[in-house]
């Protein structure tokens, strides 16, 4: 086991790219060796990483791609499907000249590592997906069958970064270095003084339409693959403050609908993917890498360097 602390590294050094015609963000963390290439979930940065991927660099060279309509990447007008955010994928490896990598994914970036794996699997060594490998057709049902509306987020702006942070601290199990850097980059400062989001609600919205028709299909996952799912306790840290009777509706909810989709979704990958390997993580957060650095990092150590 490799004796680095997350909190010994330092950030990666920020590039930018255009690729497909869209200005992409990225973050080399250097390294040598095989490539490692990071992918965020919805409304993520690379920074996200900012812990985790540099763990890794004694065996590869590790980078970590800011999607389109994200951060510091160009925000398009269209684009926000499966098929195109594969493609900026794919262009962003060919333009740096990388002919295969192996590719950690969280949350929505499950769609794009399975697209990927399908179109390209000659160019695939190994996936990780980190509470990424779900079938999300069904979501717009499950979602509307939430006993206790989800807040209307909107457009966010907040007077100040300590009321920003005060704000979304509740998305995250943790508070680390990383996720502070990543509040800089998914806000900004306007005219006025007041930090707003980068992302706006229309860009969510075609991201979340994108992966309900993403139609995975795991079948087509030929390489080792490792999916971390999280089943988390208690989901209303999503709503803020509930009175009991809602909590309790919530934790109906979670039990009930939520959690069976999860298992639904794990015994799904078992069954189809020939060299998938699966790690369930009991009462953990979506952050999983958050959540519970160590354990994650260790099952992903063994898991990308077991042939190397």
């Amino acid at each position: 086991m490799a004796e680095q602390r997350a909190e010994d590294h330092q950030s990666g050094i920020d590039h930018e790219i255009t690729v497909n015609g869209v200005n992409l963000h990225y973050l080399d963390w250097g390294g040598q060796g095989p490539v490692l290439l990071f992918l965020t979930g919805l409304g993520n940065t690379a920074y996200i990483y900012d812990d985790l991927a540099p763990r890794f660099t004694d065996r590869f060279r590790v980078l970590g791609l800011t999607r389109r309509g994200h951060g510091r990447s160009d925000t398009t007008e269209t684009g926000y499907d499966t098929g195109t955010l594969t493609e900026d994928v794919r262009a962003f490896l060919d333009a740096l000249g990388i002919e295969r990598a192996s590719f950690v994914g969280h949350s929505l970036a499950g769609d794009e590592l399975t697209r990927f794996v399908t179109l390209y699997p000659e160019r695939v060594d190994r996936l990780v997906y980190l509470d990424a490998a779900y079938d999300r057709s069904g979501m717009p049902d499950m979602m509307a069958s939430l006993p206790v509306p989800l807040p209307e987020e909107g457009d966010q702006e907040w007077e100040s970064w300590e009321s920003a942070e005060a704000a979304v601290r509740r998305f995250y199990p943790a508070w680390t270095d990383a996720v502070a850097r990543e509040l800089r980059e998914l806000c900004v400062v306007g005219e006025d003084g007041r930090i707003r989001s980068r992302m706006s609600g229309t860009v969510e919205k075609a991201l979340m339409t994108g992966t309900v028709a993403s139609a995975p299909d795991f079948g087509r996952i030929v390489v080792p693959a490792l999916s971390f799912y999280a089943y988390p306790a208690d989901f209303s840290q999503a709503w803020g403050e509930l009175d009991p009777e809602d909590r309790a509706a919530v934790q109906r909810w979670t039990d009930e609908i939520f959690l069976p989709y999860t298992r639904e979704n794990v015994e799904r990958f078992r069954r189809e993917v020939p060299l998938g390997r699966v790690v369930e993580m009991t009462e953990s957060h979506h952050y999983c890498f958050l959540d519970r650095p160590e354990a994650v990092y260790e099952e992903m150590r063994d898991f990308l360097l077991a042939s190397a």
